[in-house]
């Protein structure tokens, strides 16, 4: 509808606008350029970045071999609400995401 109310409207910056509701991501860096704080948030294309994500937030809250990792959650851009929200504890899990829902959302509560 964003992009058919910019051209209706003959508003081009209402279909930028509309976008922000659509990608998570980009809705969270517009966020934090207008001053609020949000959490630590990255984007994963491949299972990889998950791994490496997930690590660093471990090293950075100091865990120590053998701590319990803490959780980050993984979700889609695009999807409303929760849907295609993760919890994943530990990097066993990580391996239980399907190739098709990348790219994803990773953040630090």
């Amino acid at each position: 509808s964003g992009a058919i109310n910019s051209v209706l409207l003959n508003s081009p910056r209402m279909y930028g606008q509309s976008i922000l509701f659509r990608d998570k991501a980009l809705m969270k860096r517009r966020a934090q350029l207008g001053g609020i704080r949000v959490g630590i948030f990255e984007e994963a294309h491949e299972k990889d970045d998950i791994v490496r994500f997930m690590k660093r937030v471990n090293q950075t809250l100091l865990k120590l071999d053998g701590d319990p990792d803490d959780p980050i959650h993984v979700k889609a851009f695009d999807k409303a609400g929760c849907l295609g929200h993760r919890m994943i504890r530990t990097l066993e899990e990580i391996d239980s995401i399907p190739a098709e829902e990348y790219p994803l959302l990773m953040e630090k509560k």
